[in-house]
């Protein structure tokens, strides 16, 4: 089982992948006056055993992420029995597993040393996560070895990028709805109440003012319906996402300019 150390290590993978998403959204619409997603970057807590640790959802787009404090603790995975029946129902169900591959995946800390200015005399790690598809990286463990996907091994700021630009990372309402049924389903739940307790955290866009700078303040959301009707409507035009990213970058190459 986790020991106290590695649940807080855990805990703080999630926190800094958090904060990226954050700090990442930020970056690309917290200025807009329009198109600007609402989003979740949630942990589940104790509807871990039947979904995952985490959330991500947000531009139309959902997803579910295990976090493991190091890539040493993703085989705990095959001590959990509905994980060996969810790879179980892949195996015989292709069309399960391509949305698994899409919306399922874990996450693990990471460690690289590194040379910080400054600290030229001191060993740093510096500190950050990768992230892959659940099934190919835990459906092995219990003697199935999905095909692999257009998405492997990933950099948190890779995946992070990927799903605010991509539309095969994550799913969209319907494709994740019918996921978390299935999931559900294996737990031995039925559908509308595991969908109807389905509780976390969307941050609603607020914005600025006389008073204020542009922010997304905190709301706690109840069932998938709540869900999808405070994320699912703010899908927006990747193409105006591209746009921002663009302008986002060029703003960075000109601030780097003027500090020279």
């Amino acid at each position: 089982m986790p020991t106290t150390i590695d649940r807080k290590r855990e805990d703080d993978v999630v926190d800094r992948f958090s904060r990226k998403v954050h700090a990442r959204m930020l970056e690309l619409y917290g200025e807009s006056v329009a198109g600007h997603p609402n989003f979740a970057a949630s942990p589940l807590g104790g509807q871990d055993v039947e979904l995952a640790d985490y959330l991500l959802a947000g531009i139309g787009r959902y997803c579910l992420v295990e976090f493991k404090a190091d890539e040493d603790s993703v085989p705990s995975e095959k001590r959990k029995s509905l994980r060996r029946a969810l790879c179980e129902s892949m195996q015989k169900n292709s069309a399960m597993l391509a949305r698994a591959q899409a919306i399922h995946f874990v996450g693990w800390g990471t460690e690289e040393e590194t040379n910080a200015p400054g600290y030229a005399e001191q060993t740093m790690y510096a500190l950050g996560a990768s992230l892959a598809p659940y099934p190919g990286m835990v459906c092995p463990l219990f003697g199935f070895t999905p095909a692999a996907t257009v998405f492997g091994l990933m950099t948190d700021d890779a995946f992070i990028e990927r799903f605010v630009s991509s539309e095969l990372l994550g799913a969209d309402a319907e494709r994740f709805e019918k996921y978390v049924d299935e999931l559900y389903a294996i737990a031995g739940h039925a559908d509308a109440d595991g969908k109807a307790g389905f509780q976390g955290t969307v941050y609603v866009y607020i914005a600025p003012s006389e008073t204020r700078r542009a922010n997304w303040a905190p709301f706690k959301f109840t069932g998938v319906e709540q869900l999808f009707r405070l994320t699912k409507e703010k899908g927006i035009d990747r193409a105006a996402i591209q746009e921002r990213k663009r302008a986002a970058e060029k703003e960075n190459t000109n601030d780097r300019g003027m500090t020279r």
